[in-house]
């Protein structure tokens, strides 16, 4: 009980602390850039440059507020969905710390979108032309990094599967599928099948040779004369 009170804690802890963080930065771009010309921090490389994003990021979906809050749902019950399903250890802790920031930066797009239909943007790498994003975009996007190296490099088959009910890969439904054998069956090689077959073989024919031979022994015959 006490390790989930600790779990969910941290989980809306963190949430509320990156929310926060991410309206700070927010209404300090509207108070300092909105209707004003853009800040460079590194001429031609970085700047700070207003936006009021309508859609998402390259112009796409423009006002389509309705699959914006359909989407946040989703994700929000993703994440909550392995948050329940995560244990409070050392070795999950990194898993909690992915979902919270993911949560944030969700949480923080969706505020703007539900008061103002639209997400302020003011953060512009001009060298390469990157779409304009924000801070809550920088939690989205390392959080969901993170989460991939982790289910890739971190966290086994085995133990994903036990603690989340589904595996990453394909493995797990086919044993699911695969029939019931033995062990020793399953870790069996042709050369140790035939090994085993030829050692039946002549277990079978020494049974047989020994079943002659006392059918042939003075004894048996003895009993037949009676």
């Amino acid at each position: 009980m006490k390790e989930k009170a600790a779990k969910y804690g941290l989980f809306a802890a963190g949430t509320a602390l990156l929310v926060f963080l991410d309206r700070l930065s927010k209404n300090w771009a509207v108070k300092r850039l909105m209707g004003q010309a853009p800040i460079e921090l590194w001429p031609g490389v970085f700047e700070f440059h207003y936006l009021e994003n309508y859609g998402m990021a390259f112009g796409l979906l423009q006002n389509q507020q309705v699959f914006f809050y359909i989407a946040s749902a989703l994700i929000l019950l993703a994440v909550l969905y392995l948050l329940y399903r995560t244990p409070f250890t050392k070795r999950f802790l990194p898993m909690i710390i992915v979902l919270t920031v993911m949560t944030g930066g969700a949480v923080g797009n969706l505020i703007d979108r539900i008061s103002t239909k639209y997400v302020v943007d003011f953060l512009f790498f001009k060298l390469i032309n990157f779409p304009i994003f924000n801070v809550a975009d920088s939690f989205v996007t390392l959080s969901a990094i993170s989460l991939f190296i982790l289910l890739l490099f971190v966290y086994k088959d085995e133990e994903f599967t036990k603690v989340y009910g589904f595996g990453k890969k394909e493995t797990a439904a086919k044993e699911m599928t695969a029939p019931n054998t033995p062990d020793d069956e399953k870790t069996k090689t042709p050369d140790e099948t035939s090994k085993e077959e030829e050692e039946t073989e002549a277990k079978e024919e020494l049974s047989k040779e020994n079943a002659e031979a006392e059918a042939e022994s003075p004894d048996s015959l003895k009993s037949g004369e009676k």
